[in-house]
């Protein structure tokens, strides 16, 4: 025990930057499933904060190297603050010439009130909580961008863990439906393992993320000779399994659809494996995917014959694969977004702005908080500001992506690959719904970009260096 624990510290995996990237990435994923103002996103927001004021008093906190790591800083940066200046009090004369502002002038004009200084966004007072949303998945950037590789695979098991309680969780609340005691929200999906969600969807994309750090981690450690290598490539398998499952038990339609394009990413990752290893005793990838097929094919013919396996099918034969009311979402948010331009409703108007387009005919029974789709989101009440900032994120992690598939001689290459399969899942499931908007994927979205990016070296003690010595043969 002695041992490891050396071992451990050499390698810094008791760092204060690797400890706190994982408490934080623990503390979101349990505590921050919510995409609403929560006890729980506040204890993790004052996490954050608490963190960053350490790293700042003890001088460890700077912007990243490499110029790729400080665009994304200033990306951030620059998204944080476009609430806040929807914020910024102006006069009556500019903020009612902006489109859209007619329903406010009016209101006030039935009121009786003289119009008073006001934001650009019609909600007030929003942008700042808007702002703090992204408080914790910037402190993990700056945190995970400068971990050793050595660290990253240290803090990818230890996501690999806490994201095995939220299955556990999960498992537990399937029997129980709706009243189970274990569903940590008064408003949730009715059925599905939710884990630490109120949205089955949203544990959805968890198990998404999952699948591709889990593979990563048993096709590495599988091609490595010792007990303690083979272990933990054994527990990366099984969660990789248990992931499926999970995925299933959630009957979260999208997470169905998007698992055929993952489960592809998952397999080209043994072909950016190190081969060195291989001569060394490893096994080949074609019989580690081949035993993983086999398992899938398993896994998947049990949940056939299982209750869990029985809702998923029940639910796409009744409400088919694509929800009709999510498209009808999709189209009175379009509607309603060129009333808004240039500059969008606002942070935090889109329940509001729904309210107004939607037909009488069509109202629902139920409250709309979002429009499931968060790019029409984001246009509509941000506008073209907000679509620039959003196509220059897209650029960013499609380019950092990319990237990653291609540094061949990279020793952290894996990790940096299966990163950029998670990041897809996030952007294609936020086509179907709202993820980013939670503090759990928005931190691992911010994970996810940090370890796209190339590992820090690894702070070794410099190698003596080899004298060569000259031998002088003398001739009698």
């Amino acid at each position: 025990m002695d041992e490891l624990r050396d071992r451990a510290r050499a390698a810094g995996l008791f760092a204060p930057e690797c400890v706190a990237a994982l408490l934080l990435l623990a503390a979101g994923i349990i505590l921050g499933g919510s995409s609403r103002p929560s006890i729980g996103n506040l204890l993790v927001q004052l996490l954050a904060l608490a963190i960053l004021t350490w790293l700042v008093i003890r001088g460890r906190i700077a912007l990243p190297p490499g110029r790729a790591a400080r665009i994304a800083v200033w990306l951030m940066l620059a998204i944080a603050a476009l609430p806040l200046l929807y914020s910024v009090p102006l006069p009556p004369a500019v903020w009612s010439r902006m489109p859209g502002r007619d329903l406010a002038l009016r209101t006030y004009a039935i009121a009786g009130i003289t119009p008073p200084w006001h934001g650009l966004g019609l909600r007030d007072g929003v942008g700042v909580l808007s702002a703090l949303h992204l408080l914790a998945p910037l402190v993990m950037f700056l945190v995970a961008v400068r971990l050793t590789v050595v660290q990253r695979w240290a803090l990818l098991y230890g996501f690999l863990a806490v994201t095995l309680l939220a299955i556990l969780v999960g498992f537990a609340q399937v029997p129980g439906g709706a009243s189970h005691a274990l569903h940590f929200y008064d408003i949730s999906s009715i059925n599905g393992a939710l884990g630490f969600f109120p949205n089955r969807n949203h544990m959805a994309t968890l198990m998404l993320c999952t699948l591709p750090l889990a593979a990563a981690g048993a096709l590495a450690w599988f091609r490595e000779r010792g007990d303690e290598a083979r272990g933990l490539a054994l527990a990366g398998a099984t969660l990789f399994g248990l992931a499926i499952v999970a995925l299933a038990a959630t009957s979260a339609r999208a997470g169905l659809v998007l698992a055929v394009p993952v489960l592809i990413g998952c397999a080209l990752l043994a072909r950016v494996m190190p081969r060195g290893s291989r001569a060394a005793g490893g096994i080949s990838p074609l019989v580690l995917w081949g035993a993983i097929c086999l398992a899938m094919i398993a896994v998947v013919g049990g949940l056939a014959y299982s209750s869990i396996g029985d809702a998923l099918v029940t639910r796409v034969q009744t409400q088919g694969v694509v929800d009709a009311d999510r498209i009808a979402f999709a189209r009175l948010t379009i509607s309603a977004i060129p009333r808004f331009l240039p500059f969008g409703s606002g942070p935090a108007t889109f329940p509001a702005i729904y309210a107004m387009v939607e037909p009488l005919a069509d109202m629902r029974p139920y409250f709309i908080n979002h429009a499931h789709d968060d790019y029409l989101e984001i246009l509509l009440e941000y506008g073209v500001p907000g679509a620039v900032l959003l196509l220059a994120a897209l650029a960013w992690l499609g380019w950092a992506g990319i990237a990653a598939w291609f540094a061949a001689d990279a020793p952290d290459r894996p990790i940096r690959c299966a990163a950029s399969v998670g990041v897809a899942a996030i952007l294609l499931h936020s086509t179907f719904d709202y993820p980013v908007r939670t503090t759990t994927i928005a931190i691992l979205l911010a994970l996810l970009a940090a370890l796209m990016m190339a590992a820090a070296p690894s702070a070794e003690a410099p190698r003596p260096k080899r004298v060569k010595r000259r031998t002088r043969i003398r001739i009698a």
